[in-house]
């Protein structure tokens, strides 16, 4: 008998039942009314309508009653695709038997994956199959094509069979190569239905593998604050990164400069923190991800004549990959402190207050000059202008009294006896309180203090004058440029201004020096007690202006940032720094511990 071609027709009329005589009718086709059909009774007519490419799958069969058995391939081997379990059932027919030649297909993406479906209608009657793909693949890459190439139309694809005709059908699977075709497993299962019998269906089970891709694209920098100067030290971007590929990319991100100069952190999605010169991310399939820069460049120069630049290389790649990482550049800009246009309104200031200064002293000049042309008799009749008041300060030795006796031998008669002054209101009266001694320093409330002799500078500190503490803080700060109120409210925070406090952890005396620190510090200022206030006071001044002069080289002059290197150490605030983290992230005891001294500094009063 010859096997009929399955192909799409109209349905027809109700077709007559054939006979058993016709030739093409095999009495082992039939059945008796209500009973079930077997895939195996009809074995050797199956096989000879079939043909010869569909012959193994009728040698094997399908036992349709009882549990479903898998159908074996037409081509490669069956114990493979076995052996991998579908996620989608299989659901067995009597009538509409059918079978793949593979349960596994595993493709790239882009690419045409083929799977072939053998239709037979195991009926009594002329029936019509509607055949589709469904499970977690998209319909449109289906495509349902007959052996001879004739497609069939989605959505119904429907197709006509006679009692014992089959059909070998051929599903091309395609996804596309973009990021919805995600990789990985996708469970899929061809099902055929038919009303015809009384609303029978057949599923069959397979598994579709999409193979990964990868595909990265860097979008241009988003440059936010790109520019810094003296007031803002960082720079912001954004750099976008998206993943063209079908599977999560582990990517990483890092940034560098020539010169080495600039501090580079990153914010990926899902970190709390930055994180310094390199960082890790994952991106999902299809998806940008906006990764944050933080760029901080050298201190900028105090003049300048035009902005500075630096570029800072990025690159961005797969963690396990050998792709070369693709690589950007950020261009960071610094303006100095005094740019071109200060400069010139510096110069222009400077020119203001020269030509001021050239006209005050033009117009002393003419009126110098118009005062020698003044005639001598007017300058013989004008009153003598009188002398304002002086205050005088007497001092009398009073270890050596004024000698009496005998005039000297230059003095002469008329010398000797002088008339009595005549006494003005208006000159100066000379209190008893004015009249001091020699070394005693005067402290009239109206009149400056005489300066004691030279002889008496040279001697201790103990032995002079009472010293108050403002005093000492003054004199202190006033060798090393510092803010004495800052100097006695540090002293006040450390130790209370006592000078023979002892701390648990060893600090000393007034400033509560570490004893590593008193032996480096005071052998610079010949200090040898840490318990006397003067000399702690002064190997503390001698420190803060070191400290100041460290932190100042690496763009951080500020006197908080002096403070908190007293209180916290100078190589861990350095380690910090470099770290690119800032003000905010210091630890709460020591930026308490600045902000308290400078809030004290402000309330002592200026007198």
């Amino acid at each position: 008998m010859q096997a009929r071609t399955g192909r799409r027709r109209p349905p027809p009329a109700a077709p007559p039942p054939r006979q058993a005589t016709d030739p093409s009718f095999s009495p082992a086709f039939a059945s008796p009314a209500g009973q079930t059909r077997s895939w195996r009774a009809p074995e050797s007519q199956a096989v000879e309508m079939m043909g010869d490419e569909s012959r193994e799958i009728a040698a094997a069969g399908v036992e349709i009653e009882g549990e479903a058995t898998p159908v074996p391939t037409l081509q490669g081997d069956p114990a493979a695709d076995r052996a991998v379990p579908a996620t989608i059932t299989d659901q067995r027919d009597e009538v509409i038997a059918a079978g793949l030649d593979t349960l596994r297909l595993a493709i790239a993406a882009g690419e045409t994956g083929i799977v072939r479906l053998a239709l037979l209608n195991n009926g009594d009657r002329h029936a019509q199959f509607q055949i589709h793909v469904e499970g977690w693949i998209d319909e449109q890459w289906v495509r349902i094509t007959y052996s001879d190439q004739e497609e069939l139309g989605a959505p119904s694809r429907q197709l006509w069979l006679h009692p014992a005709e089959r059909a070998l059908l051929t599903i091309a699977i395609t996804p596309p190569r973009t990021p919805s075709s995600t990789a990985g497993e996708r469970p899929f299962a061809v099902v055929i239905r038919t009303a015809d019998y009384g609303a029978r269906q057949c599923r069959l089970g397979a598994l579709l593998t999409i193979q990964p891709y990868t595909g990265l694209l860097l979008g241009q920098l988003i440059q936010h604050q790109p520019v810094t100067n003296w007031r803002r030290r960082t720079a912001r971007l954004v750099l976008p990164v998206t993943n063209r590929g079908n599977v999560a990319a582990q990517l990483f991100v890092q940034g560098h400069d020539a010169r080495r100069q600039c501090h580079v952190s990153f914010r990926v999605p899902g970190a709390e923190r930055w994180q310094l010169r390199r960082a890790t991310f994952t991106v999902p399939p299809g998806k940008t991800v906006q990764i944050g820069l933080r760029i901080t460049p050298p201190a900028p120069p105090l003049i300048g004549l035009r902005s500075r630049t630096a570029e800072v290389g990025l690159a961005v790649g797969y963690l396990k990959a050998a792709n070369t990482p693709l690589p950007a550049t950020a261009v960071i800009t610094t303006q100095p402190v005094i740019g071109p246009w200060l400069l010139a309104a510096l110069c222009a200031l400077c020119t203001l207050v020269a030509a001021g200064a050239l006209l005050l002293t033009t117009a002393t000049a003419m009126l110098a000059s118009r005062d020698q042309r003044t005639p001598v008799v007017a300058q013989v009749m004008a009153q003598p202008t009188p002398l304002p008041p002086q205050i005088i300060t007497i001092v009398v030795h009073l270890a050596q009294p004024a000698p009496v006796g005998a005039p000297s031998a230059g003095r002469t008669e008329s010398s000797a006896v002088l008339p009595l002054p005549v006494i003005d209101a208006d000159a100066p009266i000379v209190r008893p309180e004015q009249v001091t001694a020699p070394g005693t320093p005067y402290r009239a409330s109206t009149f400056h203090p005489v300066a004691p002799p030279a002889d008496t500078q040279t001697q201790p500190r103990s032995s002079q004058a009472p010293f108050t503490y403002q005093q000492m803080f003054e004199e202190i700060a006033l060798q090393y440029d510092l803010n004495w109120r800052v100097l006695a409210a540090q002293a006040y925070l450390e130790s209370g201004f006592d000078s023979l406090a002892l701390s648990n952890s060893g600090a000393m005396g007034l400033m509560q020096i570490l004893p590593g620190t008193w032996r480096e510090w005071a052998p610079a200022v010949a200090a040898n007690d840490p318990f006397d206030a003067y000399s702690s006071a002064l190997v503390a001044a001698v420190y803060l202006d070191h400290l100041r002069s460290e932190l100042g080289k690496r763009g951080h002059p500020q006197i908080e940032w002096m403070l908190v290197a007293y209180n916290w150490g100078i190589d861990r605030l350095v380690e910090h720094l470099e770290a690119g983290r800032t003000w905010d992230d210091l630890p709460a005891t020591s930026r308490q511990y600045a902000e308290d001294i400078l809030r004290i500094a402000q309330t002592i009063p200026l007198d």
